[in-house]
């Protein structure tokens, strides 16, 4: 939210829309290979004394991609289709 906020122009953001699906897959693969399991549950990266779980911050970038690649892409989305047979 602070980079967000920071970020007066919001073209900044998306220029970096792959940089944020890089990281996101990456930490996500670091979880499975690295993880420590707790509560049952191998979804955390421990960081010294510090357990932290990826997947509450790949869903915030997942977001920062999506919205960046639909704002790109918007004519796509918004083109008719085809009528085929009638459907």
């Amino acid at each position: 939210m602070i980079i967000t906020t920071l970020a007066r122009n919001c073209d900044v953001l998306s220029d970096y829309k792959y940089i944020y699906l890089f990281f996101g897959l990456m930490s996500l693969a670091l979880t499975i290979f690295l993880g420590v399991k707790q509560g049952g549950a191998q979804s955390w990266l421990g960081i010294g004394f510090i357990y932290v779980q990826t997947s509450e911050f790949v869903k915030l970038l997942l977001v920062l991609f999506l919205a960046a690649f639909f704002s790109e892409n918007y004519r796509l989305f918004n083109a008719g289709t085809k009528i085929f047979a009638g459907i």
